[in-house]
């Protein structure tokens, strides 16, 4: 549902963001393609009709499964092996009932510094630190191994208002015209872009993992 909402918003975003001048040779005031939000839909319901707002819908739908799926898959995987998570003696995990996850349960050090790696720093940010890296790698892996699916979506909103002849038939016939036209990088284009916005999704994964972990702590009691 949430996606059925935001499609027309990002189609929106993504025309006027990538408007560019039309020929001198089609007489238009504006030396842009689009002036407005406004124009964006008179234009696209002029042309398309409703559809237009929805091309690429399909394969947005199919890269936000793709792209969720190894985001948290990732992460959940990978976060158990964090040297942060296995700090001490011998540690015996246990179900939660409540929450249904694995815990831990690290019986006490004689050093009394609970074998910390980096005992200077408190243990609870060591976790959110580490966490914050593994979630940016999470992103960064996810985001970029769903690109290709981003890319041909962008693309066919592009096509919007456009003559039936440079539209693409569907995702498939996208991406296998880009690459025959651009080869394999042309799916990748602005991929690398994603490793500086992933910042932000770290520090999200991190967040949510450290307060689920201080909700369900604070219900134990």
């Amino acid at each position: 549902v949430a996606l059925v909402a935001a499609q027309p918003i990002d189609y929106i975003r993504t025309r006027l963001a990538a408007d560019v001048k039309l020929p001198a040779s089609m007489k238009h005031k504006s030396p842009l393609q689009f002036n407005n939000m406004r124009d964006v839909c008179a234009k696209t319901l002029k042309s398309d009709g409703l559809y237009g707002f929805y091309r690429g819908f399909g394969v947005s739908s199919f890269a936000v499964f793709v792209k969720t799926g190894l985001y948290f898959g990732i992460f959940d995987t990978m976060r158990p092996l964090l040297p942060q998570y296995q700090i001490g003696a011998p540690i015996t995990r246990r179900i939660d009932p409540i929450s249904g996850d694995f815990i831990e349960v690290q019986r006490s050090n004689n050093n009394g510094s609970g074998g910390s790696i980096l005992p200077t720093i408190p243990h609870d940010l060591q976790v959110f630190l580490t966490s914050s890296v593994l979630g940016w790698f999470a992103t960064v892996s996810a985001s970029t191994m769903g690109y290709p699916f981003e890319t041909a979506r962008r693309r066919m909103m592009m096509t919007a208002g456009m003559e039936p002849r440079m539209k693409y038939t569907g995702a498939l016939h996208c991406m296998a015209k880009v690459i025959k036209l651009e080869g394999y990088r042309g799916l990748m284009r602005g991929a690398s872009i994603n490793a500086f916005t992933a910042v932000s999704g770290g520090f999200t994964l991190a967040a949510v993992d450290y307060g689920r972990k201080r909700f369900y702590a604070t219900r134990s009691t």
